[in-house]
């Protein structure tokens, strides 16, 4: 009987200890699926975005927006971001051989506006995005269109089509020497006005001058000189092309009206001497050696002077407003601020096209936009514009941009056209051509070079 009891209890007992270990095995095997579910669902695969742009400091100002982007973001959304850079000499060509060879790498690339018409069929157009969730910060909170400057946002857009999405933006404003004059007070309404102040400041017309010129512009022979005289031709009402086509207009009497203010002013003495050799570095140094009084230029400028390191002796005294424009019948001024940014597109063939955006969103709208302005770029939101820590030039920018800025049209040729334009810019400059004929030679050779590019018959 005490043999029996034995054998029931030791049975007992190994059944209660498998059941046991049954129980707990099973109740290990539940805790473990939810962890081994979660596991698998946080584990993300990480992919490559490339991102292309040419070496200077664009590309520095957005190497700090990737770093910081790899650092919060890389891991938990899948997206590693790279930057890869290509020299300033020859950049728009490089950048139309690769993207016409079909390649799937850089997923995006840096466009300048000026040549966005030119790469337009190789980039995506992005209104899907824009309109998708990934139009949102890496958090989700999203984006709107309207947080940047309309104006600027249309310098991606070639035919109605968004294609690129501006970094940087550049525009023209008027410096001034607000020690020697005051032009919110005393203002240069108009181009007509520009020579007669320069005059003022200049010692062969005024011994007493302060300085021995009164401004400057950029005559050396390069594509971005002639952008003052589009400035100048815009306000008196003159256009690049007539109505409806792609005709040249430099046969218009608003062409010949901007002609003429260019070449008087080569004549009057009032620019700074070698100026046909002269253009950034050489007008930030003419004001830094207190050279000219004033100048209409570019807004990259302004931080420069600011600087006490770099501008010492004029630090304190800089200022700028708008630039002039044109007096109409009413009373009124039409202006016209000559604006062109740097952009990035999605490659057409990228097969990262959704996560590509998705830092393009990032960097352009986002977090990434106010990093890049730290690091001295100018992105065209209005949270840099006109934010609690926004300075000048951006303060008052954001209106002028908004008001009055304006875009040369992004045609595949705008580049080689601004080109053949520089040559006759620089001889009204220097008085080698008279308006009238300079005009009509430039009206016949860029017609000659639409025909040969066959937008015109």
């Amino acid at each position: 009987m005490k043999k029996i009891l034995i054998v029931l209890l030791s049975l007992c007992f190994l059944f209660t200890a498998a059941f046991l270990t049954f129980a707990s095995g099973e109740k290990e095997s539940k805790a473990e699926k939810p962890e081994k579910a979660a596991a698998a669902k946080e584990e993300v695969k990480m992919e490559e975005v490339t991102v292309e742009m040419w070496a200077g400091p664009e590309s520095r100002a957005m190497l700090k927006v990737i770093d910081e982007w790899n650092a919060k973001y890389a891991e938990k959304l899948g997206i590693k971001v790279s930057l890869v850079t290509i020299g300033r000499v020859g950049y728009p060509e490089k950048v139309v051989s690769q993207l016409m060879s079909g390649v799937d790498k850089p997923d995006l690339i840096q466009a300048f506006s000026i040549q966005v018409g030119a790469v337009a069929p190789y980039l995506e157009p992005l209104e899907p995005f824009l309109a998708s969730k990934n139009f949102a910060s890496p958090e989700g909170a999203p984006y709107k269109k309207e947080e940047m400057i309309a104006t600027a946002l249309k310098s991606g857009e070639v035919e109605g089509i968004q294609r690129a999405i501006p970094t940087d933006i550049s525009w023209h404003i008027m410096y001034y020497r607000k020690d020697l004059m005051d032009l919110v007070a005393n203002p240069i309404e108009t181009w007509d006005q520009w020579i007669p102040r320069a005059k003022e400041f200049t010692k062969s017309y005024n011994s007493k001058s302060p300085v021995p010129y009164g401004t400057s512009v950029t005559g050396k022979l390069v594509w971005h000189a002639p952008l003052h005289y589009l400035a100048v031709l815009w306000s008196y009402g003159g256009s690049m092309f007539k109505e409806g086509t792609m005709e040249p207009a430099f046969d218009s009497a608003a062409a010949l009206k901007a002609a003429q203010l260019f070449y008087d002013l080569g004549q009057s003495g009032v620019l700074l001497p070698d100026f046909e050799s002269g253009e950034f570095p050489e007008m930030v140094a003419a004001f830094q050696n207190e050279m000219i009084a004033f100048c209409p230029y570019w807004n990259a400028m302004y931080p420069m002077f600011m600087d006490c390191g770099q501008s010492a002796k004029i630090c304190d005294k800089m200022a700028a407003t708008v630039v002039p424009g044109a007096r109409q019948a009413d009373g009124s001024i039409k202006r016209a601020v000559y604006m062109h940014c740097i952009t990035l597109g999605l490659n057409q063939s990228s097969k990262l096209k959704d996560k590509a955006f998705k830092f393009l969103a990032y960097a352009t709208f986002g977090e990434g936009a106010q990093l890049y302005a730290k690091e001295g770029g100018a992105p065209p939101v209005y949270t840099v514009f006109t934010g609690p820590d926004a300075v000048e030039p951006y303060k008052s920018g954001a209106e002028m941009i908004a008001k009055y800025g304006r875009l040369a049209y992004p045609f595949p040729d705008l580049q080689a056209f601004l080109e053949i334009t520089k040559d006759y810019y620089q001889d009204l400059l220097l008085g080698s051509r008279k308006p009238k004929d300079a005009m009509a030679a430039l009206q016949k050779e860029t017609t000659a070079f639409m025909k040969e590019r066959g937008y015109i018959d």
